[in-house]
Order: C-alpha cells, then sequence, then structure tokens
C-alpha cells in the first residue's frame, strides 16, 4: 500500500494536509503486521489466483521459446500458494487477536482458500503446511461455522 498516492489525491497545499499526512502514516504503519490484513491478504491471494494465472499467460504469450500452457500454470499456482502461505503461517489460534481475525474475516473465501492450500501442499508433499492448515479449518468449523 503506497500512502503516497493514497494522501496525493488530497489537496497538499491545504496547511492542515501535512500534518494529517504524517498522522495517518503513523496510523497504517503497522497495519500490514496484523492478523486481519494477514488473513485478509490470504483470503484475497488465493481467490484472485485465475487473475494472477491470465496475467502471467499474457506476458509470456508472445515468446514461443518460454511459453508452455502447463508450466505457466503450475508456476502461477507455485508463486500464489506459497505467498499465500506468507501470510497466513503467522496464524497462532492461541492468540485473542488471530482469533478476533478469524470470526470477523470468516467466510466461505476463507473455507474455500483453506481447501485449496491444503489441496496444493498435499500435492507437493508439504505436510507440515497441511497440518498447520487443517488445524486453522478444524478451529473455524468447531468455533466459527453455522450450527445445523
Amino acid at each position: 500500500m503506497d500512502i503516497n498516492k493514497i494522501f496525493g489525491m488530497f489537496n497538499d497545499k491545504d496547511p492542515d494536509f501535512s500534518s494529517m499526512d504524517d498522522h495517518y502514516k503513523k496510523l497504517l504503519d503497522g497495519i500490514g503486521d496484523t492478523p486481519s490484513y494477514k488473513l485478509g491478504m490470504f483470503k484475497k491471494i488465493i481467490t484472485y489466483n485465475g487473475n494472477f494465472g491470465l496475467k502471467l499467460k499474457n506476458i509470456f504469450q508472445g515468446d514461443e521459446e518460454v511459453f508452455d500452457n502447463n508450466k505457466i500454470e503450475e508456476v502461477s499456482e507455485l508463486l500464489t500458494f506459497n505467498r499465500a502461505w506468507d501470510y497466513i503461517r503467522f496464524c497462532d489460534l492461541d492468540d485473542i487477536s488471530w482469533r478476533d481475525a478469524m470470526e470477523t474475516g470468516y467466510d466461505e473465501y476463507l473455507t474455500i482458500s483453506l481447501k485449496l492450500s491444503i489441496s496444493f501442499f498435499e500435492d507437493y508433499e508439504e505436510y507440515e503446511k497441511c497440518s498447520f492448515l487443517k488445524k486453522i479449518e478444524t478451529f473455524l468449523e468447531n468455533s466459527l461455522a453455522p450450527k445445523n
């Protein structure tokens, strides 16, 4: 997130703007470290995996030496799921802030993202990651899923 782009939309000649800029920069500085942000990024990266794959295909489509549809899809998935892992790996279900983030961010996209991630990492035999993700999935099912 580029805070300068956000604040660049406003009139920077306003004398109160510079003090507001510093104030909001301080408020937003740590947002990337919050459980809600990390959980949201995990969901977003996996949810938009298809878009990333299409963009990657478009980049290499003209280059016949590099372009192999199956390889591009594999690279796209590899990058997507490993980048998403970089966010969810910090999840600590014993931490109340993570539990709150789970409760707030719980939806079908989170459930699907976890299931897709588990399946992906199973294929690559990364069972430690699968186990970690399965604990999160189980927590959600037992604690937050609607009861029938």
